[in-house]
């Protein structure tokens, strides 16, 4: 099955959570604004909610799951949606 974003790739559960155009500039976006500063967000995280070891506090990497999972919410909440993400 091709992505339903219509990217022209087979939509594998890595393409379509990650490799994806579309939803990895979602990411980016969602990378930006985390904080106030760029927090880098990576497909480990995304995929199996591996914490990254660059925030300075628990209180700083528990703000960082919540707004991961909330992304991953509105990805799912679109999932056959054409349209970019955000």
């Amino acid at each position: 099955i091709n992505c339903w974003r219509k990217c022209g790739v087979m939509g594998t559960y890595s393409h379509m959570w990650w490799d994806c155009p579309l939803v990895n500039e979602f990411w980016k976006q969602i990378g930006i604004e985390i904080l106030g500063r760029k927090v880098g967000i990576s497909k480990l995280m995304v995929l199996i909610s591996l914490s990254s070891t660059e925030f300075k506090t628990k209180e700083e990497c528990k703000w960082v799951k919540w707004m991961v999972t909330a992304a991953r919410q509105v990805i799912a909440s679109n999932w056959k949606n054409v349209e970019v993400l955000g």
